[in-house]
Parts: structure tokens; sequence; C-alpha cells
């Protein structure tokens, strides 16, 4: 059976599937959009390193062992530099490291 049979037009097939596409992705996708935002976010955090707290203080995940050559001081000097935040509202926090060999 072809289209000009049924009345139909390959246009209006294709007007139809993307319709029909289009409100099935929109119904599947909103109910999850509204259930991420009712969440209440206390940090954002835009990398699993680096935390920005709502009340200005910034906090910075490591997973390497300092050994007492400073580098948890310098990093965190180089990060207040350039966010442009205030030496005192960063804060270094070791991290245990997943070697894989579990």
């Amino acid at each position: 059976m072809s289209f000009r049979a049924s009345g139909l037009s390959r246009r209006a097939v294709l007007k139809a599937g993307v319709a029909a596409g289009g409100g099935l992705l929109l119904s599947l996708s909103v109910p999850a959009l509204g259930s991420v935002q009712a969440k209440d976010q206390t940090a954002f955090a835009p990398n699993a390193f680096l935390r920005l707290g709502r009340d200005g203080k910034i906090t910075m995940t490591i997973p390497q062992v300092e050994m007492g050559q400073g580098i948890y001081t310098s990093l965190a000097m180089i990060l207040a530099d350039e966010l442009d935040a205030a030496f005192e509202h960063v804060r270094a926090r070791q991290t245990i490291a997943e070697s894989g060999l579990a």
C-alpha cells in the first residue's frame, strides 16, 4: 500500500512523527527536571575537587597526601587568587584516593 492510495503524503507522516516524538520527549524530560530543581543544594560543585558554599566558603578537595612541602597552602593561595576570594575563605581538605587495586 502506498501513501498516495491511503491519502497520506510523506510530509504529513513526517509531521505527525515529529510531533509525536517531541511530545513523548517532553513528557519524559519535564518530570525529571522538576525533581532535580526541587532539591536544596547547599553548595555549588562544578567538579569533584571544588565546592563553593552559599556562605562564600570555598572547599578544595585534594586526593594526594602532603608530606611537609606546603602544597595545600600553595594550592589554596592560587585558588583564592584565581577566584578573587579572600584566602581565609579557602579550605583545603584531603580525601582518600581510590587506587583501583581492590
